[in-house]
């Protein structure tokens, strides 16, 4: 089968758009009821069709191609010669189809990764959180910037995006650094309520913050959202010399790692850029893979003292 006549982008303001999704979620509909302003009531399968027009966004203007693509398993090779120079995918679901949901990374996702790889996919709100002073700030800062405040400044809220490629996978990131007083707890869970994953900072000369992990974060985390990822990464590694004592070990960070069924669990220091990087790869690596199946089967369970695990508050 010969490639379907997809547009190549003729400048930076030309964009191809396919949706793809099961069939009958409403793919055709959503479409139709953007360019033409009205509602398709009975259900006629789509094989292909494109609609092109002028758009002005963010007093931008541009030329947009959507391309509407057939569900079934049948048209799967025509899919892909759409997706090869495609811009952005629109991967739709129905509400009142589970089956639709479920089928969207299986299928749909493996296979637009197949053939367009190169298009960002995912999309990953990941939320900082800690005590004061733990270094939430310069843990951003290190991997955004390549940069180190030596001196002390309180963010009341600070957002970087960019875009990553984790492990042959394009991702779009929205990084948030969230301010800890009280006063601003609202302002913390609007935040909390799209995250897909929660790092939760300590430091390592700070026994009171890696207290607050169990005390304040995860349980105020987990009033709002229940089953989001959790990084647990400890600061500041760079003052723990060896032969000192006095600073939160690498066994308790790991201890505490179980106890809130963290998906993993890493050491950094900003200041000396040791694994500030990895940091994140690990946080986005989490939002893909959701969270561990043993906070779900706790979560099954009745007793707990905060919703996290038995032992959770039985912290030394």
């Amino acid at each position: 089968m010969g490639d379907i006549p997809i547009d190549m982008p003729e400048s930076k303001h030309v964009k191809n758009i396919v949706t793809i999704g099961d069939g009958a979620v409403g793919k055709t509909c959503l479409l139709h009821a953007f360019t033409e302003e009205s509602f398709l009531q009975d259900y006629i399968p789509t094989i292909f069709e494109k609609s092109e027009f002028d758009i002005t966004v963010d007093g931008i203007d541009h030329v947009i191609k959507l391309y509407d693509t057939a569900g079934q398993e049948d048209y799967d090779q025509l899919r892909k010669t759409i997706y090869k120079h495609a811009d952005c995918f629109l991967v739709c679901y129905s509400v009142d189809s589970r089956d639709s949901y479920q089928n969207v990374k299986p299928y749909w996702v493996k296979e637009l990764k197949s053939v367009a790889s190169h298009v960002p996919i995912v999309l990953c709100d990941i939320v900082i959180v800690g005590d004061a002073y733990v270094g939430k700030t310069n843990l951003l800062n290190r991997f955004r910037d390549n940069y180190f405040e030596d001196e002390y400044k309180v963010t009341i809220y600070d957002r970087a995006d960019f875009e990553l490629n984790v492990d042959n996978c394009s991702h779009v990131i929205r990084l948030h650094d969230t301010n800890c007083h009280k006063r601003l707890y609202l302002s913390r869970r609007s935040i909390y309520e799209n995250a897909s994953c929660l790092i939760v900072c300590y430091a390592v000369d700070n026994h009171a913050s890696y207290q607050s992990v169990v005390y304040n974060w995860t349980r105020e985390f987990m009033v709002v959202r229940q089953f989001v990822p959790i990084v647990l990464v400890a600061t500041k590694v760079d003052l723990r010399k060896p032969g000192s004592t006095g600073c939160v070990t690498t066994e308790e960070g790991e201890i505490l790692s179980k106890q809130i069924n963290a998906n993993s669990f890493i050491e950094c220091s900003a200041k000396e850029d040791i694994r500030v990087r990895e940091t994140i790869y690990e946080a986005v690596r989490a939002a893909v893979v959701g969270v561990p199946e043993q906070s779900k089967q706790n979560d099954a369970n009745d007793g707990f003292c905060c919703g996290l695990s038995w032992n959770c508050c039985n912290i030394s």
